[in-house]
């Protein structure tokens, strides 16, 4: 066998006994396995001697379903870097997963300084939208590569489901809120009994609330203890945010795809505060698919259009995964070659390698990810 912290033997040694592609870049190199079609293994440059970063495992794939059955390391950073605790919830969303993890993360202790207090299992509102907790946070003094120095939040006290609204400016959060509204009523058949914020001028909505029948109730002047419900989940965002953003390395200004992303996999994960649900299954009354989800900030090659392409042109784009673009059924993509954010369906992944990373271990070495740059 060969062991993780083992110098990568020559390919002569390691396609003796199965067959195996290797794909050496500047300063990663790929192992696929050509008879299961699929990653097996993954080897970073350092010193001259490539070191495997993941074991080579040469066993057959398991069956897929919901998901497919694998380390919980991998699905550790596929949902936001979530906690040993969350290990026994997730097996409720058919998620077969191997509970033993020998790998220390630092991820974790970078992003979550400390732990936040459980939020109380006690919810005001007895239906969906019944009440609305909503909140601005910002401004980020580096606003996002696509011009967002805010973000509008929304929790439904009943269900615990998050939406995140990205905002240039903080008098965008009204027009936005009433289109909130509106999206409830048109896809679940009910409307909005009552919004609770601060006493933010940007919720100031009087001929709206009057025409509508909302009811705003507003929180005491420096007391965010009334509207704890959206400051706790501004907290978890964040803390969900900074793991996403130090796993992957990406620039700064690529933060406003690791809030979108952190509240995608908030609303995904179960909780103990709704007996063991997640957001998602408790507004929709059926669990989460999770068959599509992937570590945010991995390396991927998203399938170049054919009507694009001529017969020496490359056949696929290589990229970073940024999430999902709301309303498309497609992986978004950050194109390393051009810089340019698309979305594609045909991607292939690779989980443990990220392009971003931090190359502080290659010294002497030249890499192209070196210096990041922001898509324009």
């Amino acid at each position: 066998g060969i062991s993780r912290s083992a110098p990568f033997k020559p390919p002569t040694a390691l396609n003796r006994d199965v067959s195996l592609c290797l794909t050496f870049f500047s300063d990663v190199c790929l192992i696929q396995d050509m008879q299961l079609r699929r990653m097996t293994g993954s080897a970073k440059l350092s010193h001259g001697l490539y070191h495997l970063e993941q074991p080579v495992d040469t066993s057959q794939p398991k069956h897929f379903s919901a998901a497919t059955s694998q380390d919980f390391d991998v699905w550790h950073f596929r949902l936001g870097h979530v906690s040993h605790s969350k290990v026994p919830l997730l097996k409720n969303l058919c998620l077969d997963i191997d509970t033993n993890s020998s790998i220390p993360c630092d991820t974790c202790h970078f992003a979550r300084q400390k732990r936040l207090p459980f939020p109380s299992s006690t919810s005001v509102a007895q239906q969906s939208f019944e009440l609305i907790h909503v909140d601005i946070w910002g401004p980020n003094p580096i606003p996002s590569y696509d011009g967002f120095k805010y973000f509008l939040t929304i929790v439904d006290d009943f269900t615990r489901m998050t939406w995140l609204i990205l905002l240039p400016a903080k008098s965008d959060a009204r027009p936005k809120l009433q289109a909130f509204c509106s999206y409830v009523e048109r896809q679940f058949q009910t409307t909005v009994k009552r919004i609770r914020s601060d006493q933010g001028r940007e919720f100031e909505m009087t001929e709206f609330f009057n025409r509508t029948g909302i009811l705003h109730e507003l929180s005491c002047v420096e007391t965010p203890q009334q509207n704890s419900r959206v400051e706790r989940k501004h907290q978890h965002i964040l803390a969900v945010a900074r793991a996403l953003k130090f796993q992957s390395n990406l620039s700064p200004s690529f933060w406003s795809d690791c809030v979108k992303h952190s509240v995608f996999l908030i609303n995904r994960v179960p909780t103990i505060v709704l007996g063991n649900q997640t957001p998602f299954q408790k507004l929709y009354n059926k669990p989460p698919d999770l068959s599509d989800l992937k570590v945010f900030g991995c390396l991927c090659f998203a399938s170049t259009l054919a009507n694009h392409r001529s017969k020496f042109d490359s056949r696929a784009r290589k990229g970073v995964f940024l999430g999902f673009q709301p309303g498309m059924k497609g992986y978004k993509i950050y194109d390393l070659l051009t810089h340019d954010i698309f979305v594609s369906r045909d991607v292939q992944f690779y989980e443990h390698v990220f392009p971003f990373k931090d190359q502080s271990q290659n010294q002497n070495q030249t890499s192209p990810y070196a210096n990041p740059i922001d898509p324009t």
